[in-house]
């Protein structure tokens, strides 16, 4: 007998836990809704509505968020693994900066409805790999010319080209915003270059 009386009371406790869940959910979608407009005429379109990027714009998007990846991954390595002080400050600099530059262009893609990788390409892990094998100033020499002027060198050509080619007027002030950054960043590399150099040819 007493189990028959529990059973009725079991069920309300489920229906009650059933309501409150559904009543979350809800509270949690109206919440995720966009804003609605507020026109005359009863307009109750979103007040934003993503467009669709072209071709280059979209390859553009997705090419940078690449190398933003790639940039802060090696930066972090020379920032633990750099022999020379100002190696490991100059990673500290791309991880601070590329991490920037990647949550601008990460909001610029998601405004615009694509969706960048959030993966490091194959070629780049390689080097990645290589560069950790590495140690003193050999890891300094390699991490210089590979990720500091070579990488630097095609990101900014990327970037050049965007500005003068993308449709998107978004997206082309992003490319032109960032392009003195990428050219700090060769600049610093080049000296660090120019340092290493003298380093190693020190007796």
């Amino acid at each position: 007998m007493l189990a028959l009386r529990e059973q009725p009371r079991r069920r309300l406790c489920v229906a009650t836990g059933t309501i409150f869940l559904l009543t979350v959910l809800a509270g949690h979608s109206l919440a995720q809704a966009p804003a609605k407009s507020t026109l005359p005429g009863g307009d109750n379109r979103p007040t934003r509505q993503p467009s669709r990027l072209g071709p280059t714009d979209t390859s553009f998007l997705m090419r940078a968020a690449e190398c933003g990846l790639y940039e802060v991954a090696a930066g972090k390595l020379a920032a633990s693994r750099g022999h020379l002080e100002q190696v490991r400050a100059f990673g500290v600099m791309l991880v601070a900066d590329h991490s920037a530059i990647s949550t601008r262009l990460t909001a610029l893609a998601r405004d615009h409805g694509v969706t960048v990788p959030g993966e490091i390409p194959a070629k780049q892990k390689v080097i990645l790999e290589r560069l950790l094998k590495l140690s003193g100033t050999e890891f300094d020499r390699q991490f210089i010319q590979t990720v500091g002027i070579d990488n630097h060198q095609e990101a900014i050509a990327l970037f050049q080209k965007a500005a003068a080619s993308v449709q998107s007027e978004a997206v082309r002030a992003f490319a032109q915003e960032s392009l003195p950054t990428l050219q700090a960043h060769l600049a610093a590399a080049e000296q660090l270059a120019r340092m290493t150099a003298k380093v190693a040819e020190t007796p």
